[in-house]
């Protein structure tokens, strides 16, 4: 059952979006694992391609399509919270794909921008006389993964696994 609170507007089961670029990364996995629970993941990918809701079917395989993105479409409008990402799923006209791509577009560092940038916060982060270390190695191998996974070539892989052991302080 969906449980809505009108006093902050969060519904079970739906995972919030903040609109943060650094939030990006954790909620898209939380989304993707409830979106591959919920069986619409396939959806969201561009695997599977519903019909457009102007094709008249009858056929029980391309109705059950249409459900599974309108499942996906529910569960990404009630996650935007702010105006940047709900317009992103808004303009997307009822494809989850195409929602689900134009977040990605806008948060996902795939420019060389947005790389250098990431690679530039792993260089520069160091961790400091009375921080946490496991949050701070936490971080670190946050960051790490997504420049390995973004950037899937040997020679930046390598750069980001010699910087994984800089930052430690001589104690």
């Amino acid at each position: 059952p969906i449980i809505m609170s009108t006093k902050d507007m969060t519904i079970k089961g739906v995972i919030p979006f903040s609109g943060n670029r650094e939030d990006w990364f954790i909620w898209s996995i939380k989304f993707l694992a409830g979106a591959r629970m919920k069986k619409y993941k396939t959806i969201i990918d561009g695997i599977d391609i519903p019909p457009d809701e102007s094709d008249a079917t009858t056929d029980s395989v391309e109705i059950e399509l249409r459900v599974r993105n309108d499942k996906a479409m529910f569960d990404l409008i009630l996650s935007c919270n702010d105006e940047i990402s709900f317009g992103c799923v808004d303009r997307a006209q009822g494809s989850a794909h195409k929602a689900w791509t134009n977040l990605k577009e806008k948060y996902e560092p795939s420019t060389t921008r947005g790389k250098i940038e990431l690679k530039q916060k792993l260089k520069d982060r160091t961790l400091q006389y009375n921080e946490d270390p496991d949050i701070w190695i936490t971080e670190i191998e946050r960051i790490r993964y997504r420049l390995v996974f973004l950037l899937r070539d040997l020679s930046f892989r390598s750069f980001a696994l010699s910087l994984y052991g800089r930052g430690v302080p001589d104690t």
